[in-house]
């Protein structure tokens, strides 16, 4: 270890010059004979009792390391959502689009296949069924129009705020 310069004490252990003379004013009757002070330019040395003696005393910080890699993930994710997101929007139009033409499919069927003497009867059961899957229908596109919505919705905040859904 050996004799140190203050700042070089410093530098080693991660502080300022300050805090080693703060300490080294707090303790100087404990520290008194293992110092030597030189004129300004050289500055003050300590020998290896001071060093170990400051060093017992600092308050050890943790350093907090940045992970880039969850900045990273972070954008990814959110790309990975807005990908979802798109896919959702697209799968409802789609299924929408394809219940509209299995509806016309299933009466243009039902009116085929319907005999001459109970065409009427089936005509009005096909009209009571094509008004219950225009009410599913509409449904459909009520419920497409609220997932767009929330999709919107939550297109404003951050990752965090969508996974908590903080805010609402």
């Amino acid at each position: 270890m050996g004799i140190k310069s203050l700042r070089d004490f410093a530098t080693e252990n991660g502080v300022t010059v300050r805090a080693v003379q703060k300490h080294i004013a707090k303790y100087s009757d404990e520290l008194e004979g293992h110092l030597t002070r030189y004129g300004a330019p050289r500055g003050t040395y300590l020998d290896e009792y001071a060093q170990e003696f400051i060093s017992g005393h600092f308050v050890k910080d943790p350093i907090a390391v940045i992970d880039n890699s969850l900045s990273d993930e972070n954008e990814r994710l959110k790309a990975e959502l807005e990908a979802a997101n798109k896919r959702i929007i697209s799968l409802l139009e789609e299924r929408t689009a394809l219940t509209e033409r299995a509806l016309q499919a299933e009466a243009h069927k039902a009116i085929a296949e319907a005999s001459q003497q109970d065409q009427e009867r089936r005509a009005a059961e096909i009209e009571a069924r094509a008004q219950s899957l225009e009410k599913e229908l509409a449904m459909a596109k009520e419920r497409a129009a609220e997932a767009e919505a929330e999709t919107s919705k939550l297109k404003g905040r951050s990752l965090w705020q969508r996974l908590t859904r903080w805010g609402e």
